[in-house]
């Protein structure tokens, strides 16, 4: 009897202790990502529950976080970015490289050593609060009088500096069931899964190519003369061709989206010009990317700012004066000397400017 119990108790201890180590694990679990020199918001987070958007960052300078109600960069969403302008300031944005319509003075707040905290909120009534960890009150807010829908968080760093982030609030990012409003798009099933969904079909049905509709399922004939379209010329397909029963799926790889036509990609700065803002500012389209960059005569200060040439090297000659003009100059010869500013000579029935 005593061995009984011992066994019995040994057993519960044992449950008790393995429970622990889940849960404990579960606790101190976090989502980890590491962001480059190029800005580019990176959209694999889930969707986001509630009004509340809480994230740990690493970074010299320039922390960015969007906030969109798609799970992409979209002409309206808010860009929030902390510690940008060499880590001096930080502004709330209506649009991507847009008016900052709130602007506040934050030296050092980032830091390259070590994490410091953040937390975002927004209302129905369109204030965007932001604020650090361990604070209640915002250092920064802004009220929006016509509110955008917000259903995803993207994050970047970029203009040189590297960031690594931990997203430890689940229940702030928690998974919303797409197939509770309208079966999800789905024509028959629809089955939730943690931050997406599926479609399939009820019996002697196949799923399409939209992923959504379902076709009548001639299984027989599909299996004995199904042809691999991805065989020829890549079915067609841009990047990847997957070969299904009685049809293909072309996807691609990470920083490119399907056209329409779900065969190409697409090129940012052909699709949205003026994607990056200002006239003074060009869109260099990368692989699986894009960048921003400032056009000859400019260069980059707290946004892109004209080069005063005259003030440094120009071709000017020593006979001429240079009047410096947004993103160029150009040369004026002296009084006394006659050429194109470049190359000035002297006219003997002129008086000549003393040197």
């Amino acid at each position: 009897m005593d061995v009984l119990k011992l066994e019995f108790v040994f057993a519960i201890c044992c449950a008790c202790v393995t429970l622990s180590q889940v849960y404990g694990s579960q606790e101190q679990g976090c989502e980890t990502a590491s962001t480059d020199t190029v800005k580019r918001y990176r959209w694999e987070l889930r969707r986001l529950a509630g009004s509340r958007f809480t994230f740990e960052v690493q970074a010299d300078h320039s922390v960015h976080v969007a906030l969109s109600a798609q799970r992409q960069n979209l002409g309206d969403m808010y860009e929030i970015v902390i510690g940008g302008w060499s880590n001096g300031q930080s502004v709330i944005r209506r649009s991507m490289r847009g008016h900052s319509h709130a602007v506040e003075s934050t030296p050092g707040i980032n830091s390259p050593t070590e994490y410091r905290t953040f937390w975002i909120t927004w209302s129905s009534d369109g204030t965007i609060a932001v604020g650090r960890g361990g604070e209640t009150q915002p250092f920064m807010q802004w009220r929006d009088p016509d509110p955008l829908p917000i259903a995803y968080a993207g994050y970047s760093t970029g203009w040189g500096s590297t960031g690594r982030w931990k997203f430890c609030h689940a229940a702030e990012i928690a998974d919303i069931d797409e197939c509770a409003t309208d079966n999800g798009g789905c024509a028959h099933n629809c089955s939730n899964v943690p931050g997406s969904y599926n479609c399939s079909c009820r019996q002697g049905y196949v799923l399409k190519i939209d992923k959504h509709s379902c076709g009548a399922n001639r299984v027989a004939f599909l299996l004995t003369t199904d042809t691999d379209e991805c065989a020829v010329s890549n079915g067609g397909c841009e990047q990847t061709c997957t070969n299904t029963p009685g049809g293909f799926l072309c996807s691609c790889q990470h920083g490119y989206t399907l056209n329409r036509d779900g065969l190409a990609y697409v090129n940012e700065c052909e699709v949205s010009p003026g994607i990056c803002g200002g006239r003074d500012v060009g869109c260099v389209n990368l692989n699986g990317s894009y960048d921003c960059k400032c056009l000859p005569g400019f260069s980059m200060g707290a946004g892109c700012e004209d080069v005063d040439e005259c003030s440094g090297r120009h071709t000017c000659s020593e006979n001429a004066f240079c009047v410096n003009q947004p993103g160029s100059y150009y040369c004026v010869c002296l009084d006394g000397f006659t050429g194109n500013g470049t190359t000035c000579a002297g006219n003997a029935a002129l008086p000549q400017h003393p040197k």
